[in-house]
This record gives structure tokens, sequence and C-alpha cells, in this order.
């Protein structure tokens, strides 16, 4: 076990490798919001990864927990969605999707696929390629503070008319 990354909200994020098994990242969610664990992840060259591929990762993999129930093993959503979610071209949206791709975070393929009847072509395909899984910190007694209860006395009420 080696620590990927750390951070001031919580404990480090640790990677586990497992040799049947792919890595796992944990992560601390608050809507689509990048991790502050994630702020060190590396990519391909060890340069830490671009702010907007850390954003793109971090909407795939909120993009991938809420569909989780539905059990689905990859995310088709169109450049457009990516353009309009992170605010940025769609050059840009395939920079970091090759970026992530090179990093082993994503696989990423292109397919046309038909979503509400309209033919979408050059669809990128995205699967997860590392486990990702969120963070559950339970508090310890230590870090907890316990208030006695205080007696509450109330002084008599005036009422002003």
């Amino acid at each position: 076990m080696h620590t990927i990354c750390s951070s001031h909200f919580t404990n480090d994020c640790a990677t586990h490798n497992f040799d049947d098994q792919k890595q796992i990242i944990f992560y601390n969610f608050v809507g689509n919001f990048i991790p502050p664990e994630w702020s060190n992840l590396s990519s391909h060259n060890g340069k830490i990864l671009s702010k907007t591929a850390r954003q793109l990762l971090s909407l795939i993999v909120f993009r991938m927990q809420i569909y989780y129930n539905n059990s689905i093993d990859e995310l088709q959503e169109t450049y457009h969605f990516f353009q309009e979610s992170l605010g940025v071209c769609q050059e840009r949206v395939r920079q970091c999707l090759l970026e992530l791709q090179k990093s082993g975070f994503i696989s990423v393929y292109n397919a046309t696929i038909v979503k509400y009847g309209i033919k979408c072509r050059n669809t990128p395909c995205i699967k997860l390629a590392k486990n990702f899984h969120p963070f559950s910190q339970k508090n310890t007694l230590e870090n907890e503070k316990n208030f006695g209860s205080t007696p509450k006395k109330f002084g008599p009420l005036y009422i002003y008319r």
C-alpha cells in the first residue's frame, strides 16, 4: 500500500495494489466537484494531472456513481455534454480524455450510439480502468467532542404591547 495523495480535509487517500484486482482509488464526493484527495494524482509522465483533466475524471466518476444502481459498465456521453458541463471546447475535452487514458485512469473508444432516437456518431464510450470507491471516514471517540447536557433556565417572559 502506498499513498497517492494527501489532503488537509481528510486522511490520506490511499491506493491499494492487488495482483488480481484493479487499483483502488478512494474519494470523498460532494456533488461533481474535484475531491481534495485528488490534488496530487499524477499522469503517465509523472506530472500532476491538469485541473481540467481532474474535473473531467471527477465528472466521469460522478456520472458512473449515479448510474451504479443500473449496473452499467461504461459511460456513453457526447462531447457536447462534456463541453457544457466543463465549459471548455471539444478539442480540450479530447485532450483531457487522452491524458486520462495515457495515465491509466480510463479507457476510451468512439462508437455510434442512438440516444433519444437520434444517431450520435463518434460518441466517447468511457470505462474506468481503476476502481474508485467512496472514502468513508468513521468518527472516533478522540475526534468527537461530547458536551454534557446543560440545564436550560429561561427567565420570565415579558410581553411588550
